[in-house]
């Protein structure tokens, strides 16, 4: 295994890429941000299929990339194996063959190549599809084919790029159960906060062509960088103007805060930092609210609840909890969220 490091720009068209970011050796890393941000050409740099501008791409010892040097090793003699969104199996060949095909692609026997790609096809339980050819297959199940090409090629690391894009639910679930047990250096491109966190102990985010902040879900999700960082982790934000230990919303409620600010601020806190009750709460750490429910989201044993009142947001509570409060479309309730909960953000 081996580690990636990047610092430098890409020049894409009439774009300048900024890049800087450390993935250490053997770990999972995700990489979100919105359609366009820069994540894709991220992965294409350290794959070799973009050149850096300036800067400098090593994987582990190995220098990658550095223009100053005149230095650049071409994709196939990289550690690291790039992944599309599409899987880009080839049409014409079987499964079993499409996987052994990077090992055809270095010199191994057809024998050998098959025999090895037969325990990749195992170990992903796929075996059973090695005979059918890519048409013939669901969306999970070419998309485990797919990983197990790429794994073929034996890679330090692993460059994916929205592996999971258009599958269901189900084959999520299996193809992230396979990609979360690779003892590898990984590196996956997506645009869900929900799967970033399943997949990656860290992630980075990508705004604008360049790396916005990188860190846990928590540590992100607790200091972001920017209301934007906010959004895309589906934090609640609202805005706002502080005096002190208050702050002001444009609806005319107050937020009390835990610690003291001054001027136009946003204020972000979790969906799971949100409290749903049948009666008004009394509590001086909390902020309470009476809120209408505009939604309910199940996910698995939770439902999402959006609401509006002094503000818009969302709250997180159990089946249980939802059914015992009575909640629908358009029933009332309180809402309460503790000052030590808000993150303050200059507005």
């Amino acid at each position: 295994m081996t580690g990636v490091a990047i610092a430098g720009t890409v020049q894409l068209g009439a774009s300048v890429l900024r890049y800087r970011l450390d993935v250490g050796p053997g770990e999972h890393l995700t990489v979100i941000g919105p359609n366009g941000a820069g994540k894709t050409a991220l992965l294409k740099t350290i794959a070799g299929l973009l050149r850096l501008s300036e800067g400098r791409l090593t994987a582990g010892e190995q220098v990658l990339d550095e223009p100053a040097r005149g230095v650049f090793v071409v994709p196939p003699d990289r550690p690291v194996t790039l992944q599309p969104q599409t899987g880009a199996l080839f049409p014409h060949l079987s499964v079993l063959d499409n996987v052994a095909f990077p090992l055809r692609l270095r010199g191994a026997r057809r024998f050998e190549a098959r025999a090895r790609a037969r325990e990749l096809l195992e170990g992903l339980a796929i075996d059973s599809l090695a005979d059918r050819r890519p048409a013939g297959l669901s969306g999970g199940e070419a998309a485990r084919v797919a990983l197990g090409r790429s794994l073929a090629a034996d890679p330090a690391g692993l460059l994916l790029d929205e592996p999971a894009a258009a599958l269901d639910v189900a084959a999520r679930a299996q193809l992230r159960h396979h990609l979360v047990g690779l003892d590898r250096t990984l590196l996956t491109v997506t645009h869900d906060p929900v799967e970033a966190r399943l997949l990656g102990r860290r992630m980075a985010v990508v705004h604008e062509g360049r790396v916005a902040q990188v860190g846990t879900a928590e540590e992100i999700a607790a200091r972001p960088a920017s209301p934007w960082v906010a959004t895309l982790l589906g934090l609640n934000i609202v805005s706002g103007t502080a005096r002190g230990r208050e702050v002001a919303l444009a609806s005319g409620a107050t937020v009390r805060l835990a610690e003291r600010a001054d001027g136009p601020v946003n204020l972000t806190f979790p969906d799971n930092a949100v409290t749903l009750h049948d009666v008004e709460p009394h509590s001086s750490a909390r902020n309470v609210w009476a809120i209408a429910v505009t939604g309910l989201h199940a996910e698995g044993d939770r439902v999402r609840v959006a609401f509006v009142g002094p503000m818009e947001g969302a709250a997180v509570v159990t089946t249980a909890a939802a059914d015992e409060l009575g909640l629908r479309p358009g029933s009332s309730c309180w809402a309460s969220v503790k000052a030590t909960e808000l993150t303050v953000l200059p507005g």
